[in-house]
């Protein structure tokens, strides 16, 4: 898919399932660990995969080392649900 979306074949693609499993090994360290979980977070799981981008390389080149787990740790992001502008950090 990633070499579709370099050849202009599709117009668009996006991943999140690999951050997924990311946040679910997160989840289980805080959990293991005792630690409260947030129920929200500012992180949009699923992101638009543009071409060309830093993502996209990292993607095509399967250079996981590069993707940032702990920008998506809710832990580190969370948000307050009931602020006046949804998404304000607490």
């Amino acid at each position: 898919m990633l070499n579709a979306l370099a050849q202009k074949q599709i117009a668009s693609l996006s991943g999140g399932h690999f951050t997924a499993v990311g946040l679910a090994l997160v989840k289980i360290y805080h959990y293991a660990n005792g630690e409260p979980w947030p129920q929200r977070t500012k992180y949009n799981l699923f992101q638009p995969i543009m071409y060309p981008s830093d993502l996209f390389d990292i993607m095509k080149q399967k250079d996981w080392n590069n993707i940032d787990f702990k920008r998506i740790d809710i832990r580190a992001n969370p948000i307050n649900p009931f602020s006046p502008q949804f998404g304000e950090a607490q």
